[in-house]
């Protein structure tokens, strides 16, 4: 699953066919994360997880090097187009990641 999905944002970013939400521009600016290492970087993601079944749309979470090799996590989805949608961005922490890949798990 992971290579298509893979396949598939890398495909459309390379045929220019993706969008950034608004959502994801304020996050941004919130977090201090520089739109342009997103569209730089992107292309050389790694995919950690994937939402094939999303209430929405088939999505994933990938991880993206900035400029300064610093994390940082970006949700895609792909729309009915075949577009990439950039739907937010953030730093991944420690309070619930144990490193940039793994996702912490919590006893509810």
């Amino acid at each position: 699953m992971n290579n298509e999905f893979l396949k598939r944002l890398k495909q459309c970013l390379e045929d220019g066919k993706w969008r950034i939400t608004n959502h994801a521009m304020k996050r941004c600016d919130e977090r201090g994360i520089d739109i342009s290492d997103i569209i730089e970087y992107l292309p050389k993601c790694e995919i950690i997880e994937t939402y094939p079944k999303d209430s929405r749309r088939a999505s994933c979470l990938v991880l993206v090097k900035d400029a300064k090799k610093r994390p940082i996590h970006v949700v895609c989805a792909f729309d009915s187009e075949e577009h990439t949608i950039i739907v937010t961005v953030y730093r991944p922490t420690e309070r619930k990641w144990i490193d940039e890949r793994t996702r912490r798990v919590f006893d509810e």
